[in-house]
């Protein structure tokens, strides 16, 4: 089970029956969360269980009404929206920063910066150092880093400045 959830790029769990293996293969995919871009998703149908224990109550989770697409909120929606884009972009992202030096602290970086701008409209270049920090990277490596999200148009620069604003939608 352990390999199999580590060879995987990501895990979903299903709580809505509460059934307690999947909460142990949650628990060992909680114990392996050590990668960057390495995810597990909770669902949960609310029509089936209204909670989840409150142990983990607190974690996000992904809530669906049924399994069609399109109906009411439907599990297939949320499988392809939000978990297959992000994880496509995530991939792109690796690809264009894998094999070189500090891959995983751009890919970090990369991260931190796109969840900078789902919850904010911009990026400037004091946001840019906050989130830089704590990951040793220097100038050349956060430019590659913006220079690899702008080449896949999830971000664009605004002229003349050093703002940053979020390009692609990719959290619907």
């Amino acid at each position: 089970m352990k390999n199999n959830i580590r060879k995987s790029d990501f895990s979903m769990f299903d709580l809505s029956d509460w059934n307690p293996n999947v909460a142990l293969e949650l628990g060992i995919a909680e114990g392996l969360k050590k990668n960057p871009g390495k995810n597990y998703y909770i669902l949960l149908n609310t029509r089936r269980s209204k909670e989840v224990p409150s142990d983990i109550r607190g974690l996000q989770r992904l809530e669906y009404t049924s399994y069609d697409y399109k109906k009411e909120v439907g599990l297939g929606d949320i499988l392809v929206n939000y978990i297959l884009m992000k994880e496509y972009w995530i991939k792109e992202i690796n690809k264009g920063v894998s094999g070189k030096r500090y891959a995983d602290r751009k890919l970090l970086l990369a991260l931190k910066i796109l969840a900078h701008l789902r919850d904010h409209e911009k990026l400037t270049l004091d946001n840019l150092k906050s989130l830089v920090r704590g990951t040793r990277l220097r100038q050349e490596n956060r430019d590659e880093t913006l220079n690899v999200l702008s080449r896949l148009r999830l971000i664009k620069g605004k002229r003349n400045s050093q703002v940053y604003m979020r390009g692609r939608n990719i959290f619907k």
